[in-house]
């Protein structure tokens, strides 16, 4: 295997090789007339190019070019070869999911093992949660909303037995309503127990 070695004054240099295998016949290439500039990378030009001969040039390297770049946004496809969004109303920074949309958003996180929806409407922060949340083994779901004093409270919950109570934690039958707000009886039951149709 023939080589050139191109020696620094120093005494080490750079080593040209010979191909690995023979070829069927000589091959040329023919070196660039500019020097290019920085970034740029060497490649085959298409013009004048055979088995045998090539004519190298410096072009810019191709690579996907990605719009709206920014921390945590999720990059889609577009209809454009090459090229990539980064959407800034869909963020995730490895926990939280957040769809974003002018003052109102919604995160999807999972944060101390506990899944959960959290929303802000209108620039009002926890606006309303939904959450589930393991308990032996199975799970319970309970959905949140903030009142106009602004207070985040439940107002319903699946339980891990399938019952469900509208206004309490408390399950114990099918289905549980518990109504504080009404004004002539402070507790209002509607309880369904049992019912076989």
């Amino acid at each position: 295997m023939g080589a050139i070695k191109l020696k620094h004054t120093s005494g080490n240099g750079a080593i040209l090789h010979s191909p690995a295998a023979n070829p069927s016949s000589d091959i040329t290439l023919k070196l660039p007339s500019t020097t290019g500039s920085a970034g740029q990378v060497l490649q085959v030009a298409s013009a004048n190019h055979s088995s045998t001969n090539a004519e190298l040039e410096f072009a810019t390297a191709s690579g996907t070019t990605i719009n709206n770049e920014g921390d945590n946004k999720v990059v889609t496809s577009t209809s454009s070869s090459g090229t990539l969004q980064a959407e800034g109303g869909l963020l995730f920074d490895g926990t939280n999911l957040d769809v974003l949309s002018g003052n109102s958003n919604m995160r999807m996180t999972t944060s101390s093992n506990t899944p959960k929806i959290i929303f802000t409407a209108n620039n009002v922060a926890d606006a309303g949660k939904i959450q589930c949340s393991e308990s032996g083994g199975g799970a319970s779901l309970q959905f949140s909303n903030k009142n106009t004093s602004g207070t985040l409270n439940e107002n319903f919950r699946i339980h891990t037995n399938g019952q469900a109570s509208f206004g309490t934690t408390n399950s114990g039958y099918g289905l549980t309503v518990i109504n504080t707000t009404v004004q002539s009886n402070p507790t209002c039951f509607l309880k369904l127990k049992d019912l076989i149709m």
